[in-house]
Formats: C-alpha cells, structure tokens, sequence
C-alpha cells in the first residue's frame, strides 16, 4: 500500500506493494502495530521503524503470511505494559472438535478409521492424541502427534501421508483434531520487553507464545526481562529460529513464586525444530522442554529437534534441560558457562537431559556440582513412552572446571535405570571428584576414547575416574582413554566397581600417571575382563588372587593367596599365568568355559600355565604348594 502522508512529506518510507509501515514518530502508515494489523490483515509485511510500540492489552494474532520486521535488535521493541495478568503478545492457530478414533489404529498405520470424516479433506493436518502418559512422575502429561491427511477414503477413513507413530486405542481416549495453522508467520530485527513491574499469572505458557504455527520464523529477535518463559513454541511445525537471545526472565510475582524463568521453552507435539545461533543469560534454564498436563492441546512429544550453537550464562538450575516426553533432540556446538543459584537450588547444571539426546560437541565451563546429567523424573526405568535419559550420546564434548556445590564436583552423572549411554571422545578437564559417575542399577554403557586431564584431584584411593558407588552395573565397556593427562589425582583409581559388574570390558586405556593405576572391581562381579592397557598390563604377581566364596582366580575379587584341595576356580579378569609349585601329587584339570576338561592329570606342579579368561582350573591336593597369578 502507499505509505506516503497527506502534503507529501519527503522523509516518508518508499511505497512498495504489500509493505505496512509502522513508525513512532507518524511518518508511516500507523503508529499502533496492533491497529495496523486489524486493518490490513494476512499476507502483508509490517515494517516496524525505531522506536517503542508500547502494548497495552494483549496483542492476541491468527493471522497467515505475514513478516512483523522491525529496524533491529534495541533498535526497535515491542513493550508490554498492559495488566497483571496474561501473555503480552502471542499468534494462534487453533483446533476443531474432537473426531473419535474407532476403531484402534496399529503403530505405523497409513490409515485412521473415525466415526465419520464428515469436515476434514485431503490437505488438512491433524492433531492426533491419546491418554497414554510419556512422563514418569506426572500422571496426565499425554501423547500426541501430528499428521497431513493425504486422502478422505470414504466416511469413517482417512489416509495420512506418513505413519501414525504409536499405538491409538479407543481404550486410552484415542481423538483427533483438524488443525487451522497460523502459517508463514516471521518476525525479524526487533526486541520484545516486557516492561509491567508485576505479573501474576500467564496461562498461555510463555509471555511470547507461538500456537499452531507453520512454517514459523524467527530471526535476529530479543526477549528482555520476561516473565515465566520468554518465548514458548507449542505444537508447531517446521520452525526456524536464528541468532535469538533472552536476557534476565523474572518469575511470575505471586506468594513464594514458581521459580520458572525459562529462557525457550518448547511445549507439546512440535515437530521439526531447528535453532541457529541464541544466547541467554540468568535464566533458570535457557532452553527447556514440556508437555503440559490437563490442557486440550497440551498432549504430545517433541520430534526431531536441532539446536546448534546456543550459549547459555548463568543458568540457577540448569543452562540446558529437557523433560522426559522429547522423542529426541540433538545438541550441536552449544555451551553452558558459569552459574548463579536461585531461591530454591543448590547446584546449577550444564545440561540435564531427561529423555534420549544426543550431544555433538558441545561445552561446560565452570557450572556448578555437574557437567551434564542424565536421568528421569523418578530414575525409574526407561520404557517406549517414557525413556529418561537412556540412549543419550555425548561425542566431542568439553567439561571444564566443573565448581563444586555441596562437596560435588562431577563431569557427567548417570543416574539409576538409564540404558545404552555413549560417552566418547569427551576432553574433561579440572573436575575435582568421579568424572563420570554411573548410579545403579543401569546397563549398556560405552566410555571410549576419552580424555581424564587433572581430574579426581579429590578423590581418595575408593574413589575412581569413573565410579559406580553401589548396585549392579551390567554391559560397561571402557576403552581408549587416558586417564593420567595433566596432573593425575594423586589417589583415584581409574575405575571403581563397588558393588557389582556383570560384563565389563576394560580395555587399551592408558593409566599411566595414575598412583593407583589397577581398576578396582567388586568381588561378586562376573565376566569382567581387564586387559592390554598402557601402564597397567601385563600385570605381576596378584597378591590375593583367590575368592574362596566365589571360588574364583584372577584380578578382582581376591581374598586369600592360596588355593583349596578338590576345588574348580573360574579364571576372572582376564587370561591369566597360573603357577602351582613347591608341592607334589597334585592331580590338575584345565576346562573350558561350557565345562568340558581340556587337559587332566597334571602333576606334580603348574607351571607357568596361561589360563584363558573364562576357562576353570581344578586342583587336587595342594598341600604345601606356592601359587603364582599374573594378569596377562
């Protein structure tokens, strides 16, 4: 439309076709962003001049295909000064009623049978929504997906242009919803600044939230000084953000607070996600996660996020955290620096992650009690709807300086019943206490190729670089590190087992530097092998080599230096160099690990005899007789 005013004034904006302008100073179209889009409606593009456009009621849109530009960051800002309660500005799409699922519809089905298709057409998307809960601790946070109806096949069935991705029974309340998108939404080089000096209540999630959007973006935008969450993305599809910042969130003000002051906050079923480039600072989590419980819309998991290159300063409870009901989010080159402790913490993470995700070289620096840490609400045990942590990957990553809270200062925290963890290639650098610390029970790890540089400075000689304090640890394979870079901990082990290890492979490290360089494994642990590490293997005489309970041989686990008449010990930790001398009418057996005698009848003595890892010997008499184990 033309922007010119009446008298022609020379310092108009030019008249280009579609192009709203915004100013504060009357040399545009209008000086209300609200009014201007009342007026002109979807399809048009809002230039915003210098200036404040101050809201003074909530600012409420559902427009499509529009660009809110302003003239930067600061530069231009959209301030909330309304009342004390609400969101200050949001763009909503919505849903229709429910249609019933019926019959149940298998995982990965193409089609959806209802009790009548009657409103939908090929082209509308749905919301698709069961009450199955995918949140261990809280008992109504539901399932939810979203799909493209590619054909209407006749009154009761639909075909989508995918697969359903779970299960939806009639039993679990199985509904679908036709969603009307806010499509082609962006906004651009501007600053949102919430400016009201209390707030006490926002039900919309976010005090900047984004419902129902397709195709939204968001590009060279600031959040400042708002309340609860910055901004909130709730089951949108295919969004883009790039280089956002939030700056210092408040908590909504009302008896003892909430202590939310999110920075991002990504809510329900949305789908395909991509951040590039964000900083935040003094948030209680710069970028957190959600499904929300008892809302319609609330239900649904996260899919297929990316966020790459966020930067978060002094976060009080964690810079990064996800919640349980994210399918997957990957983490690539983002970094958590330094931490404050709010009202109600007492450590201030780098990242948590309470559901599958993976880290790619990503970053912590002086956080406080922990690097990264991963878990469930309830560290119960993972399940398809409500995994936790488990099959979370850390690669390239950097924790640095990790400041101790409470007396801990760990690298990376797994906590109880996680599953199919990869840490590899890790640098960890100045953490005083365990580096990786691997609560119990739990199983399926890998820690390979990592770097352990001046770590466990505080440790003592029952402590480990890698540490497991009780319980059963099962399916641990450790290989490729090097323990010992920089200063080595004066005390640490490089691992230690309390309790239990069913399975453990501790291979091709390198202890060098380390005091106590021998890994030390609880007695009762079974099919753990210790072998080819630098500075460690081939081990020399094992002073106590025997378990008389266990009745095994080996590197762990050894109470007593002598073996009994009559007994069969299993070899553990390794291949071993048995002897047994000094002594006569031995009658001795070899067998293999099924239990089948390879060789019999050695007598009078074993000597120097290599015992493969898993094999038994047997001994007659031993009266008298000296035994000799060396670890290969």
């Amino acid at each position: 439309m033309s922007s010119t005013i009446a008298g022609g004034n020379p310092t108009s904006p030019p008249d280009v076709a579609g192009m709203v302008y915004v100013t504060a100073d009357n040399t545009g179209d209008y000086t209300s962003l609200s009014a201007a889009i009342t007026a002109e409606g979807n399809n048009k593009i809002y230039k915003l001049g210098p200036g404040d456009f101050t809201l003074t009621s909530q600012l409420a849109l559902t427009n499509s295909n529009i660009v809110i530009e302003g003239s930067g960051v600061d530069v231009t800002r959209i301030v909330f000064d309304m009342g004390t309660t609400g969101a200050g500005f949001k763009i909503t799409g919505s849903i229709g009623s429910a249609f019933d699922v019926t019959p149940n519809v298998a995982k990965h089905s193409h089609t959806i049978t209802l009790a009548s298709t009657t409103g939908l057409v090929a082209g509308d998307w749905i919301y698709l929504t069961r009450d199955v809960v995918v949140d261990a601790n809280t008992a109504d946070r539901y399932d939810a997906e979203i799909h493209k109806i590619l054909t209407v096949d006749n009154s009761t069935q639909i075909t989508i242009e995918d697969v359903t991705y779970e299960v939806y029974n009639t039993a679990d309340n199985a509904n679908l919803y036709k969603i009307t998108w806010a499509k082609s939404v962006a906004i651009k080089n501007l600053t949102f600044i919430d400016n009201r000096s209390s707030v006490t209540a926002i039900t919309e999630q976010a005090d900047t939230l984004f419902l129902f959007c397709y195709g939204l973006i968001l590009e060279n935008v600031k959040f400042d000084q708002m309340v609860h969450a910055c901004c909130g993305v709730q089951n949108c599809f295919n969004s883009t953000f790039n280089n956002i910042g939030f700056d210092g969130p408040r908590q909504i003000d009302e008896p003892g607070g909430t202590g939310i002051r999110y920075g991002l906050y990504l809510l329900s079923a949305s789908t395909n996600f991509t951040l590039n480039g964000a900083w935040a600072q003094r948030c209680r989590h710069s970028f957190t996660t959600n499904t929300i419980a008892g809302q319609t819309y609330g239900a649904g998991r996260r899919r297929n996020i990316t966020i790459n290159g966020f930067v978060s300063y002094n976060a009080d409870t964690a810079n990064f955290d996800t919640h349980e009901s994210d399918i997957g989010i990957t983490f690539n080159g983002c970094g958590a620096q330094s931490a404050y402790f709010g009202s109600d913490t007492t450590d201030s993470k780098g990242f948590n992650t309470r559901s599958p995700t993976t880290f790619n070289a990503c970053w912590v620096e002086n956080c406080q009690a922990y690097g990264f840490v991963i878990f469930n609400n309830d560290d119960s045990a993972g399940t398809d709807t409500s995994p936790g942590g488990d099959r979370t990957s850390l690669v390239n990553c950097r924790i640095n300086n990790v400041v101790q809270a409470g007396g801990v200062g760990r690298g990376v925290r797994i906590e109880n019943n996680r599953a199919s963890i990869l840490i590899q290639g890790c640098q960890f650098y100045n953490v005083p206490d365990d580096v990786i610390r691997i609560e119990t029970p739990g199983s399926n790890f890998i820690i390979a190729n990592n770097m352990f540089h001046s770590c466990g400075a505080d440790l003592t000689i029952n402590g480990g670089l890698i540490m497991s304090p009780s319980g059963t640890v099962s399916d641990l394979i450790i290989q490729g590190n090097i323990f010992g870079a920089g200063t080595p901990p004066a005390n640490a082990r490089p691992l230690f087992i309390t309790t239990t290890a069913n399975r453990l492979l501790f291979t091709n490290n390198d202890v060098n530097g380390l005091t106590n360089t021998s890994p030390s494994i609880g007695a009762a642990s079974t099919d753990c092998r210790v072998e080819n590490n630098l500075g460690l293997n081939p081990i020399g005489k094992i002073t106590n080599p025997t378990h008389s309970g266990n009745v095994t041989l080996g590197f762990y686990g050894g109470d007593v230096a002598t073996v009994s008449s009559g007994k069969t010990y299993k070899i553990v930790g390794g291949d071993m160099m048995v002897t047994l001398s000094s002594g006569g009418g031995n009658s001795i057996s070899i067998l293999d690990s099924g239990g089948s005698v390879l060789i019999s009848g050695i007598t009078p003595e074993l000597k120097s005899q290599l015992i493969l890892h898993g094999y038994s010997v047997k001994f007659g008499s031993t009266s008298g007789q000296t035994l000799i184990v060396c670890a290969k």
